[in-house]
């Protein structure tokens, strides 16, 4: 009977231990939300951006203006041999992989309260990401709209039936076309988007590592394997023939730049805001962050 008491006790304390866990994340993700709601307007605008506009125009005036020519004398395609068309979703996984890593760390502040209590939020770095995107591929859009290079793939190289039967000749399927299936892109290749947004989001994580995780093993393993993904990509661009070689040394350069320039020189005045109008609107259930939202600095937040 001891023991059956013992065990019912221990259940209840688990359970209740795993309902205040839930509760703690929940209020997390509400505090996340009232974030998200109070600065939607601009959050709204980027995710606009960088998933329409980033991806239908600017991708499909590139494919507009390109025209099937011989390759370019290319030094990693005489060093790294050119994939099989079977093979070519391995590039692919590398990057979903990469890509599944950072937005669990941009989830973590709901999951754990340890980057709250270090003032690090997910919309936080959601938006400096959102930011680099942003300014990254409008920088790209205008270095492979200004010299169109002849795509290495094999659908845009003469001869292949693709560059002409999909080539978006209106207004209409230049603000529409979707790439799909065989209907894939050709013209955007200066510089690699791939590489950029890899190498951004592994720098993201790197930098606030030891802020929103915890366990210390956690702060070396994450980012060690987003950097050697990273550093497995760029290979695998050039040998599936997407990009060229400037294409991999233009990101690996400009993605740091871009990145300092964001974090030194631009200041966001809508986080600025954003942190004023979420502290009237903190629900009395939250509580618990009174401490970390009234502290919270916009120096720091940035």
């Amino acid at each position: 009977m001891a023991s059956e008491a013992s065990n019912e006790a221990s259940n209840e304390a688990s359970s209740g231990t795993i309902s205040a866990h839930l509760k703690a994340v929940w209020e997390r993700v509400i505090f996340e939300a009232v974030l998200v709601i109070s600065g939607w307007p601009w959050i709204f605008v980027k995710v606009l951006f960088a998933a329409y506009v980033v991806q239908l125009p600017f991708r499909n005036l590139a494919y507009f203006r390109h025209q099937s020519r011989a390759t370019l004398k290319d030094l990693g395609f005489e060093w790294i041999p050119e994939m099989r068309e079977e093979d070519k979703w391995i590039s692919e996984l590398v990057l979903q992989t990469l890509h599944t890593i950072g937005v669990f760390a941009l989830i973590v502040p709901w999951l754990s309260p340890y980057p709250h209590s270090n003032n690090i939020f997910g919309v936080h770095l959601a938006e400096k990401w959102l930011d680099c995107l942003c300014v990254g591929h409008t920088l790209r859009f205008f270095t492979y709209i200004s010299t169109s290079l002849p795509g290495p793939a094999k659908h845009c190289r003469p001869g292949a039936p693709q560059p002409e039967q999909y080539r978006p000749t209106s207004l209409s399927e230049i603000l529409t076309r979707q790439t799909k299936g065989e209907d894939r892109n050709c013209g955007d290749l200066v510089f690699s988007g791939h590489v950029f947004q890899n190498i951004i989001l592994s720098i993201l994580v790197t930098t606030y590592a030891h802020k929103l995780f915890q366990w210390r093993w956690f702060r070396v393993f994450i980012p060690i394997t987003m950097w050697g993904l990273t550093i497995a990509q760029a290979p695998l661009v050039i040998s599936a023939r997407n990009h060229y070689t400037v294409d991999i040394v233009v990101a690996v350069y400009l993605a740091p730049l871009v990145w300092i320039a964001l974090e030194r020189f631009y200041v966001s005045e809508h986080f600025r805001a954003l942190v004023k109008i979420v502290r009237p609107l903190r629900p009395k259930w939250t509580a618990s962050y009174k401490h970390i939202a009234d502290t919270i600095e916009c120096d720091t937040a940035l």
